[in-house]
């Protein structure tokens, strides 16, 4: 009589499937695996919890035949959410029920998508099937199915004890997707797990996975620490991430950090698949860094105070006007001035010290800005002013000399609207 110990971790985009050898781990799983993934909070979490949108759930079944696990439509006019419904049988009795799952998807009769794996003796403890929209249902780590039937086609391994073959596209739950001449993430994990658990190192890991083919059509390089492969997947990555565990990890993050600008997150929430035995690990991540690169600014950039309005502004009435505050700033003209942004930023009010406001009066209809009200303030050495006039026209200016400066300071305050 085998028992196996389950894990069902179910998210809004993907659910997990894990096997342990004893309640003791499972438990363990369930208490770690019961967590916002990154980028989510915990209000959200508990919200999609409370509505069935995100659940962990976990149990144990006995069995001597043989494990079968039914999703979807399995044939027999039930209906089996994920990781719900666990059978003791022979693979006689197994393929019976997928002859009429089969049946029901030939004549059309389906109530919707379907799939039944099939084990065969003992599952090894920590086996993890992984299913999303984007990767289909992929057999991470552990024990591979014997076989596995979805949407009335078989998908049929060879034995619990063979190097596991990747598991087609799981369109029960996520829709079709077809094979192309790439590599499949599920197919890059069963070779790398293969090859660390033949003995290799990274580096033979590498040159074994390009003699192979399964890099065949993909972006991927390793600098002796790290093997990066372009590939889109789950939660925004867009890359893999292949390194060994122990001293190999931190040099992995080192050369990662200095040679591509951002860190490489290895965290549990980017975890494709983590060796227990220590040896290596498998993470989503970005090929590219995520961060906009910093823009470069010039003074040119930025609307000088003498280019305001339809005919600019200038003349002895506008330098009059504008006299105490240009004054207040230490310059002597109009074109000494420049639009920072259309908003004042709101770090500076919070920050900056006030220095001086004024009260413009307008001075015609020439007046781009008729009454306007302006207040200086100075933050980090340098003088800004908010602006406000009759024709609701609002905005930052600044020294066209601290302009570009001032942009670097201010680009990730987006209320500001740089250069607007």
């Amino acid at each position: 009589m085998a028992k196996v110990f389950y894990v069902h971790q179910k998210r809004e985009d993907y659910d997990y499937l894990y096997f342990f050898k004893n309640n003791k781990k499972m438990e363990a799983a369930k208490v770690e695996l019961d967590k916002p993934y990154k980028g989510q909070d915990q209000e959200d979490y508990d919200q999609n919890k409370e509505w069935g949108v995100e659940s962990i759930n976990g149990g144990s079944f006995s069995y001597s035949k043989g494990l079968a696990i039914l999703m979807g439509d399995a044939g027999d006019g039930n209906w089996y959410d994920i990781g719900d419904e666990f059978r003791d049988m022979t693979e006689e009795e197994f393929r019976a029920q997928a002859e009429k799952h089969v049946e029901v998807f030939d004549a059309g009769d389906e109530q919707g998508p379907g799939a039944l794996l099939y084990y065969k003796g003992a599952i090894k403890d920590g086996t993890v099937i992984y299913m999303d929209s984007r990767s289909g249902i992929v057999h991470d780590k552990g024990t591979q199915p014997t076989i596995l039937v979805e949407d009335g086609e078989y998908h049929i391994g060879e034995s619990v004890n063979t190097t596991f073959k990747y598991v087609p596209t799981f369109e029960s739950f996520i829709g079709s997707q077809k094979l192309n001449e790439e590599a499949t993430r599920g197919q890059i994990v069963g070779e790398v797990e293969k090859l660390f658990d033949s003995g290799l190192g990274i580096k033979k890991v590498y040159d074994q996975m390009k003699k192979s083919g399964v890099l065949k059509g993909l972006e991927h390089d390793f600098n002796g620490f790290l093997i990066r492969i372009k590939k889109d997947g789950d939660m925004g990555a867009t890359s893999i991430n292949i390194l060994e565990l122990g001293s190999g990890e931190k040099k992995a993050k080192e050369t990662h950090q200095k040679e591509h600008g951002f860190p490489l997150d290895a965290s549990n929430d980017t975890v494709i698949l983590r060796d227990y035995s220590g040896k290596f690990g498998i993470y989503r991540g970005q090929w590219e860094s995520t961060k906009k690169k910093a823009k470069t600014y010039k003074v040119s950039d930025f609307l000088p105070l003498s280019a305001s309005g339809d005919n600019g502004l200038g003349g002895p009435e506008a330098e009059a006007k504008w006299e105490p505050v240009l004054k207040a700033f230490g310059v002597a003209d109009l074109g000494d001035l420049v639009w920072l942004g259309a908003y004042f930023p709101e770090i500076v009010e919070e920050e900056g010290k006030g220095v001086k406001s004024f009260s413009l009066d307008g001075f015609g209809d020439e007046d781009p800005h008729g009454d306007a009200d302006i207040s200086i303030y100075k933050w980090k050495g340098m003088l800004l002013a908010s602006h406000g006039d009759d024709y609701r026209y609002s905005g930052t200016l600044c020294k066209a000399k601290d302009a570009v400066k001032l942009a670097k300071l201010l680009e990730g305050d987006e209320g500001i609207d740089i250069g607007e």
